[in-house]
């Protein structure tokens, strides 16, 4: 690949972002599936732009893959790009508003929000998978969905 592209906020190297034909069974919480094409894990925002672009310029499929919790991959693996977004976990906040990335493990972000004073995800707790996952799959429980949580989605 030898590929680097310059972003204004960093040079990102494509050949140490992305990886071909790596495991994905590790990365499932039931421990299968076979390879993934092309494996990256961005840690900020402008990698994962950048990891995204390389897939556009490459006409490949992106596949977003978050803590592996719950996810039954197919042991012929997955087609194109697989984005792990295992290294997406910065966390700020807007007031009273605590905003994250996908990559957030769910029980980091109650804790969080709890530390910060900020009640409600705490039926969540317990729950497995990331932040990311859960507002995918509408996580839910104790009568508490967190779609009822989200003011707002930021997304690529």
């Amino acid at each position: 690949m030898n590929t680097t592209i310059r972003n204004a906020d960093e040079k990102i190297n494509i050949d140490q972002l992305i990886h071909r034909n790596v495991a994905l069974a590790p990365l499932s919480s039931f421990g299968t599936g076979g390879e993934a094409d092309w494996l990256a894990t961005p840690k900020n925002l402008p990698q994962l732009r950048a990891a995204i672009g390389w897939a556009r310029e490459h006409d490949l499929p992106v596949t977003i893959l978050g803590g592996g919790s719950n996810v039954l991959i197919s042991d012929e693996g997955v087609a194109g790009l697989v984005l792990l977004t295992s290294g997406l976990t910065s966390y700020h906040f807007r007031g009273s508003i605590f905003c994250t990335q996908a990559g957030l493990p769910l029980d980091t972000a109650i804790n969080v929000a709890i530390e910060h004073s900020l009640s409600g995800l705490e039926p969540l707790g317990g729950l497995p998978g990331t932040v990311g996952g859960a507002v995918r799959g509408n996580a839910g429980a104790g009568g508490l969905w967190i779609s009822e949580l989200i003011e707002w989605i930021d997304y690529l």
